[in-house]
């Protein structure tokens, strides 16, 4: 009769082992599913920036950026947060020439 209580006893906490894995299991499982929802999250972010990225370089560093009179704001009109207040006399502004030297240059002996 022991040996059939032992196997009772046996079975009782194997079935409370595999109680306990499954708990487990089923909390990494949760783990797993967040995970790839912050991911996923994460993934669609960088995106959005990158694409942010792609359009600031297109208004500030196009191709014919540096030849380019006024930069343009968003369609509604608003300033952007990331684009300077540029007056009219900034634009037009050309750089300054460097200054030539008042002094007459030496001629070399030969």
């Amino acid at each position: 009769m022991s040996n059939n209580s032992n196997r009772q006893s046996d079975i009782s906490t194997f079935l409370t082992i595999i109680e306990q894995q499954n708990n487990t299991i089923a909390l990494l499982t949760k783990n797993g599913e967040d995970m790839q929802d912050t991911i996923r999250d994460l993934r669609q972010t960088i995106a959005n920036l990158e694409e942010t990225i792609a359009e600031l370089n297109r208004r500030f560093f196009g191709i014919s950026s540096e030849h380019s009179k006024n930069i343009s704001l968003p369609a509604d009109g608003k300033k952007s947060d990331v684009a300077e207040d540029v007056s009219e006399d900034d634009v037009k502004e050309t750089p300054a020439k460097s200054k030539k030297s008042s002094k007459p240059r030496k001629s070399k002996a030969s």
